[in-house]
């Protein structure tokens, strides 16, 4: 985890070396996660919640997905603190249809994924992809929503996953639409 990403009180454009960037509220923390830091931030997550570290290993070996960038509200309380987990993963020149339905099939097999699943088709100032809007019920967090963007640029998929508690939700919302608004590919 790269540290040098840190970011102030003040809302802030962070642009992430894997080349795109956002923008994030006063109070958020970003960090950018390398490939080769994804078992230290996995470590980490054990200490406090090894349930959720188990199944965060699991969907990512299951997906090939790595861990490309974390952000959360700093001005939250830890249980109620909205999260930003950006996966990417390799296209291997698979075409988009073909992704969004395997990204489709990862979500529905979640782990703790409770109810109906919604998907829509998004467009953003510089990107177009699909929304999916669903529910976790994990043992150690309670009930989650959570509003997942698929993007493909150049030959990687990023999965931008907007996570908040059910009660959060409602407000975290407004703000996981201002950063996914902000969002650039290609900087």
């Amino acid at each position: 985890v790269d540290d040098a990403d840190e970011l102030s009180d003040a809302a802030m454009w962070w642009p992430h070396p894997d080349g795109y960037a956002m923008v994030l509220p006063a109070g958020w923390t970003g960090m950018a996660v390398d490939q080769g830091a994804t078992e230290e931030l996995l470590a980490a997550v054990s200490e406090t919640m090894p349930d959720l570290a188990t199944r965060m290993s699991d969907v990512l070996a299951r997906s090939d997905a790595r861990v490309s960038a974390i952000a959360f509200d700093r001005s939250a309380s830890a249980d109620d603190s909205p999260v930003l987990l950006v996966l990417a993963q390799g296209t291997a020149g698979r075409k988009a249809h073909a992704i969004k339905t395997e990204v489709r099939q990862h979500i529905h097999d979640l782990p703790g994924r409770s109810g109906p699943m919604s998907a829509h088709d998004v467009v953003l100032p510089t990107a177009k992809g699909v929304r999916f809007d669903y529910t976790v019920i994990d043992p150690d967090l309670g009930e989650l929503r959570v509003f997942s963007y698929l993007f493909r640029f150049g030959r990687t998929a990023y999965l931008v996953n907007f996570v908040a508690s059910a009660d959060a939700a409602p407000d975290a919302e407004e703000v996981f639409y201002v950063i996914a608004d902000s969002l650039r590919f290609g900087v």
